[in-house]
């Protein structure tokens, strides 16, 4: 059963989300190519429905990956001579 679960979340992780979207972590730990336990590790923004029940939306994945981001050139940067 886990095999088909990590073969689902392999297909979703070619798909971009829609930034409206809310995703389980299954399925966010498949788009970001990360293991779960790694996903809740890295302080990726969620949202706790229960004790047990965390979803992510793309809208915060997507702003914190952005924070994430290290050693790239703003857009406007024009290379020197």
């Amino acid at each position: 059963m886990r095999k088909a679960h990590a073969e689902e979340g392999f297909a979703f992780a070619s798909l971009s989300p829609h930034p409206d979207g809310v995703l389980t972590p299954e399925q966010c730990a498949a788009w970001l190519q990360l293991h779960r336990r790694t996903l809740q590790r890295a302080g990726v923004p969620h949202v706790v429905i229960s004790h047990k029940v965390r979803r992510y939306r793309v809208r915060d994945v997507l702003r914190w990956l952005e924070q994430q981001t290290r050693g790239v050139l703003p857009p406007d940067h024009e290379p020197g001579p």
